[in-house]
């Protein structure tokens, strides 16, 4: 049987069409642990879509190493940010804009966007500021209740 409604993990990345039977999809996007009580989640209702996150390390071996090399330097990515998800038309380009947002910043962000490239970005820094481009991303503050400042 053919379905056009469907969620599909992608080992981390997620594609998702239609909607599920009780409305559309609704994706928790992972916090780092600095913002406690703060949580993340993206919906949109234009479908197809896929979303994806990048961060600037990686753990390995119970090891924190760079993740990102930034390809002008040839060193790991310095970054205001510790982790970007994207929200794209398609998963390829969440993953690939998502490493490139890190490496290029806001302002290639918010070009993306305005481009039509991708839907929405969430950027966290290490602080636990979270920073949203776009549409779809909803963040509250579990603690109180409310929708979380960004």
């Amino acid at each position: 049987q053919h379905t056009n409604d469907y969620c599909l993990s992608l080992g981390g990345d997620i594609h998702i069409s239609g909607k599920r039977p009780e409305g559309s999809w609704v994706v928790d996007i992972e916090t780092l642990p600095s913002t406690q009580h703060v949580s993340a989640s993206y919906m949109n209702a234009k479908t197809p879509y896929g979303i994806a996150t990048s961060g600037t390390t990686r753990s390995k071996a119970l090891k924190a190493q760079a993740h990102i090399i930034d390809p002008r330097t040839g060193t790991p990515v310095e970054s205001d940010y510790s982790t970007a998800t994207v929200a794209a038309a398609d998963t390829t380009t969440a993953d690939v804009l998502a490493s490139c947002m890190l490496i290029s910043g806001t302002e290639f962000a918010e070009d993306m966007i305005a481009k039509g490239y991708a839907r929405a970005v969430l950027l966290q820094e290490k602080s636990g500021s979270i920073k949203t481009l776009g549409e779809g991303f909803l963040i509250t503050d579990d603690s109180r209740s409310i929708p979380y400042n960004t």
